[in-house]
């Protein structure tokens, strides 16, 4: 039996002082820095590891490991993945940036400068904005907003119209309470559509106001508040409705 822990070879006559002797119970071939373990029927010296492992428990014994093991080639770099493991992400290319991709989300590489959000003309928010709200305000009124949890430019498409006469209508983007878009004015009864790229940074409330030049005469009709990015992209976002 190899690394058994046994009684030290004192000869043919064994003494209580040998019994009890620390000197006199010895791991076969140990040396400086091995440890001892239950194999579950005998006790086992595992040799040193090298400089740099871990002990780690394996099948049915420690044994010693390397902790970047799963990093195989030059520039590799090493991430806790969901499982609790070390994981590698494999290295970048030359330029690229390494990017979060926030909490219980794998890291990885990016353009630096790049923004999450670029303008285009793929929706992000399908559906979840399109009811039509009924403005009979004289001054500004919020119809709804997004709080946004990336940065970048966005492309921003609301609906407009008037309900009778010529009485002006008016829509304007905002962004955390300030005016930012152009004020535009329904041109008719028909819904028009309108269009601006706006710049956002994450945590920015991005709203749409809206209000009736004469509330007298005509209310103001608004649909459609939605989002479009260059391309299709996972959007976190909170939404207020008026």
């Amino acid at each position: 039996m190899a690394n058994e822990f046994k009684h030290a070879d004192v000869g043919d006559d064994l003494s209580k002082a040998d019994w009890l002797g620390t000197a006199s119970h010895v791991a076969d071939g140990q040396a400086a820095g091995d440890i001892i373990y239950c194999d579950g029927t005998y006790w086992k010296r595992l040799a040193k590891g090298t400089s740099g492992l871990y002990l780690k428990i394996g099948a049915a014994a420690p044994e010693w490991a390397n902790p970047f093991a799963a990093l195989t080639e030059h520039g590799d770099v090493p991430y806790a993945s969901a499982a609790g493991v070390m994981a590698a992400l494999p290295h970048g290319t030359l330029g690229q940036s390494l990017m979060s991709g926030g909490h219980g989300a794998n890291p990885s590489w990016g353009n630096p400068g790049t923004p999450d959000f670029s303008a285009g003309n793929v929706l992000l928010l399908p559906a979840a904005a399109t009811e039509e709200f009924i403005s009979a305000a004289s001054s500004p009124q919020l119809f709804k907003a997004y709080t946004v949890y990336r940065s970048g430019i966005l492309t921003v498409k609301f609906d407009l119209k008037r309900e009778s006469g010529t009485a002006g209508v008016f829509g304007q983007i905002y962004v955390n309470g300030a005016a930012v878009g152009t004020l535009q004015t329904a041109p008719s009864t028909s819904y028009t559509t309108y269009s601006e790229n706006i710049t956002v940074v994450a945590g920015d409330a991005l709203q749409l106001y809206c209000y009736v030049g004469n509330i007298s005469t005509t209310n103001g009709y608004v649909r459609n508040f939605l989002l479009y990015n260059s391309i299709a992209r996972e959007v976190s976002v909170a939404i207020t409705d008026a």
